[in-house]
């Protein structure tokens, strides 16, 4: 879910408006709670990654993206493998207790 609102750019910013976003597409308080919790834990450089990544798009090209940050496109490549790595694990998380219910 969480990822989903970063994609959309309703999350990331740190700029206190993200309450007001999640509040104006109607996500729960208790849903809020865990996304601002999940961001809190989410470093300042990871922070830049994700925002600059649903500006480009929800498809785009490493070399797009690090030319956005300013970064080096092996740098950026490997930690969006990485990121893509963490949110496969955590889909098949989901969908074996999904099955186990």
């Amino acid at each position: 879910m969480v990822d989903e609102l970063l994609a959309r750019g309703l999350l990331g910013t740190g700029d206190g408006a993200d309450r007001a976003r999640l509040d104006r597409v109607g996500v729960p308080e208790s849903l809020r709670q865990m996304v601002e919790q999940q961001l809190e834990r989410t470093g300042d450089d990871e922070r830049l990654l994700l925002e600059a990544a649903s500006v480009v798009g929800v498809r785009f090209a490493a070399p797009t993206l690090a030319a956005a940050l300013e970064r080096d496109v092996v740098e950026v490549e490997e930690r969006c493998a990485a990121r893509a790595a963490e949110l496969r694990e955590r889909r098949r998380r989901v969908g074996r207790a999904s099955r186990s219910t």
